[in-house]
């Protein structure tokens, strides 16, 4: 059996790592580790919202690239003459709502025409009244004939009908008035709905260019210039680097003192030489097994006890050199110092 014995200082604790195997276990008096641990990031994966055949595909693989950076490029031409549609009927409707309004205002003006002859029909009235009743007290003493009482009924009769004819035009026009003001409301609605309509050609043909949303490096492009996408095809992943942490997978009995903001050395398989900081951010609240594929089901045959590993997020502190190296994926060792723990890690 091969074994060797290293001591390396890290912060505050003194770790003697063994070489078992070929494998390192560190026999750290403060420390927890685990070499079942890898980097980690939030790969993003970008897919088409619009259908339509690829014009351009401006990045190479493993690209670096920035935020709003365009990655994928849609034909175009339906999207801008759908959004020129939708322009021209947002043109029509607000010019039909442009009309009702006029309409309301020239209707506004006759009512107020209707209601000043219909003033004036009333005064008339008024006054054949006042004239057909002297015109019956003359005709009593004799002072004038039966002929001009006749002229003043008939004077009174065409006034009284000229007067309701006024009042009926009044009401018309009050009616006229009411549906124009209903028409304005729906020509109101409809210039909203156009509008929406009009942003939603828009936001379609702003999806025909497909841009990353964090800056990155490129891991993979999966569609090339003349391919037909559909809507929710995935066009190219995009990993936000370095924004990176590492999931390290610590067997159940070293959790016991672990904690949160707890210290943690980090080294990786890909760079022996180097040694990044971190700390622990989050326990995972379930084991690996219960989220496997098929969870182990130990209530019926025989049962072999195995020690379950939980995942626990170790993230790096920032502006360390060497961060910008890391990948997802890369392999690493991490301790995590708790000052209590006194155990080994067994790969």
């Amino acid at each position: 059996m091969a074994l060797g014995l290293i001591l390396v200082a890290s912060g505050a604790v003194l770790t003697t790592r063994v070489l078992l195997h070929g494998d390192a276990i560190d026999l750290c008096l403060h420390c927890e580790s685990t070499n079942d641990a890898f980097v980690h990031a939030d790969t993003v994966v970008l897919s088409a919202h619009v259908a339509g055949y690829v014009t351009r595909v401006p990045v190479a693989d493993n690209a670096r690239v920035n935020a709003s950076q365009t990655l994928v490029t849609i034909q175009d031409d339906d999207y801008r003459a759908h959004l020129a549609e939708k322009d021209a009927m947002l043109g029509a409707a607000r010019a039909a709502l442009e009309v009702v309004q006029r309409q309301i205002g020239l209707e506004t003006a006759q009512i107020a025409g209707a209601e000043a002859a219909l003033r004036m029909a009333e005064a008339g009235v008024a006054q054949r009244r006042l004239e057909r009743r002297r015109q019956h007290d003359l005709i009593t003493d004799g002072s004038t004939s039966h002929r001009d009482l006749e002229i003043a009924d008939a004077d009174l009769a065409r006034l009284s009908a000229q007067r309701d004819r006024d009042a009926a035009l009044v009401d018309a026009a009050r009616r006229a008035q009411d549906v124009l003001r209903a028409k304005l409301v729906q020509a109101q609605e409809d210039v909203l709905a156009a509008v929406s309509a009009r942003e939603l050609a828009a936001i379609d043909l702003g999806y025909t260019r497909i841009a990353s949303p964090v800056s990155g490096q490129v891991t993979a492009r999966m569609v090339y210039v003349g391919e037909y996408v559909g809507i929710g095809t995935q066009v190219a992943r995009v990993a936000p680097l370095p924004n990176v942490w590492i999931v390290a997978n610590f067997r159940e009995v070293q959790l016991t003192h672990m904690q949160i903001r707890q210290g943690a050395s980090i080294t990786i398989d890909a760079f022996p030489g180097a040694t990044f900081r971190g700390h622990v951010d989050s326990i995972g609240p379930v084991s690996g097994a219960e989220t496997a594929l098929l969870p182990p089901d130990n209530a019926t045959g025989n049962f072999t006890h195995i020690v379950q590993r939980f995942p626990v997020k170790i993230v790096i502190e920032p502006d360390q050199a060497g961060i910008d190296l890391l990948r997802p994926g890369m392999s690493s060792h991490v301790s995590v110092r708790t000052l209590v723990a006194m155990r080994r890690d067994a790969p």
